[in-house]
């Protein structure tokens, strides 16, 4: 064991998994903020998640899943970590739009026209979490 989970994770898998969870409560936390009016704090919070999460994938998802994907046999883990990836690419690519948007435009109407868009990414964005937890357990624990 090399992380500090209790696992065999490696230290950074861990690092990773303590803060994709970090992240994902504070999605739960920028909904709160947002139904409160507060705006311009909730736009700060999602773009905080969006670049930790941005690190987060260049630092230790690519790695991993180059490992796991690059391999020769096609198990149910390499189709998992497949779909894992491909989904991640396209949710982040998404929040990266999504911030953009809203940091080089005027917020309000602006932000108010991506609202449905903005919830949705929330919402696959926690299942795959939930699915990075899950591929998380079949490799470590």
């Amino acid at each position: 064991m090399s992380g500090f989970l209790g696992t065999y994770a490696p230290l950074w898998s861990d690092v990773n998994l303590t803060l994709q969870l970090v992240i994902l409560a504070a999605l739960g936390g920028g909904a709160v903020i947002v139904k409160r009016k507060q705006l311009a704090r909730h736009g700060y919070v999602m773009a905080a998640c969006v670049a930790l999460n941005t690190v987060s994938i260049l630092i230790v998802m690519v790695p991993v899943a180059r490992g796991l994907i690059g391999g020769q046999q096609l198990t149910q883990l390499t189709g998992l970590a497949t779909l894992h990836a491909a989904a991640g690419v396209a949710i982040q690519a998404a929040a990266v739009y999504l911030v953009a948007v809203w940091r080089f435009r005027k917020p309000g109407p602006t932000c108010l026209r991506y609202k449905g868009w903005m919830r949705a990414l929330a919402m696959v964005w926690a299942v795959e979490a939930a699915l990075g937890v899950f591929i998380y357990v079949m490799l470590y624990v």
